[in-house]
């Protein structure tokens, strides 16, 4: 195991509406990576994180062997096109990358938990309702490509359940191969119901067919802790979407 840990430099830009994708694209190119995005009036605030050389042992190791972990740092503002910055009214997540299915990687995805007969009532009206086991598809093939990416809060995902319309997530940084400190410290997200949303929170495909299903999200410790929840309105509240 790695001795020396990952960190992350992040960088936040101003994008006026609409245009986001163009900035995502040209900030990807030289290797940012989105993790937030707050919508405002006219403009919306990006925050991307690229890998920086890693810390030194010492700096965060609480005990045993550790495994490489990101961090969250400094947030520097850009502002882009000259536009008088907006008052945010609303928190996003960031927009997930194009997904690719993990039903071939070597990824190893978390252990899921069907029970049927739960989204029909919450589908759109006239459509069918996404089945159990499409919902846990998404969520657990969104877990396995972040996990691929490096990404350790989705290698410490040990446990994906859908029931009665809620999709409950199990962490257990031992899975990442860090300790509990070691997973809070990294940890950006003050609700985790926040970042297992990214899949179903954007107004494409996939989020217009299972969002309807989702009534609710937990997160949760290995040991039962909560870790933060999320109702479907506040789901729709991520990116303004209406259903």
């Amino acid at each position: 195991m790695n001795d020396e840990h990952v960190g992350y430099e992040t960088k936040t830009v101003h994008a006026i509406r609409g245009r986001e994708g163009k900035t995502r694209s040209k900030m990807e190119q030289d290797g940012w990576e989105l993790v937030q995005q707050d919508p405002g009036a006219l403009r919306s605030s990006l925050v991307f994180r690229r890998p920086k050389k890693p810390l030194p042992r010492k700096a965060l190791i609480i005990g045993g062997s550790v495994a490489a972990v990101a961090v969250i740092g400094i947030i520097i503002g850009a502002n882009t096109e000259g536009e008088p910055a907006p008052v945010e009214t609303a928190t996003a997540i960031a927009r997930p990358e194009a997904s690719a299915r993990a039903s071939d990687s070597a990824v190893v995805t978390p252990s899921a938990t069907v029970t049927t007969g739960v989204g029909a009532a919450s589908a759109a009206a006239g459509a069918s309702a996404a089945t159990d086991a499409e919902v846990l598809q998404v969520f657990n093939d969104y877990f396995a490509e972040r996990s691929a990416k490096g990404v350790v809060l989705a290698k410490a995902v040990s446990d994906v359940r859908f029931e009665s319309g809620t999709v409950r997530v199990t962490f257990d940084p031992a899975k990442a191969g860090i300790t509990k400190d070691q997973f809070d410290y990294i940890n950006p997200f003050l609700n985790l119901a926040s970042f297992v949303a990214s899949p179903i929170a954007f107004n494409d495909d996939v989020g217009n067919r299972i969002r309807p299903s989702v009534q609710s999200i937990d997160t949760v410790a290995s040991d039962g802790t909560s870790l933060g929840s999320f109702t479907h309105d506040q789901i729709l509240a991520l990116n303004e979407l209406e259903r």
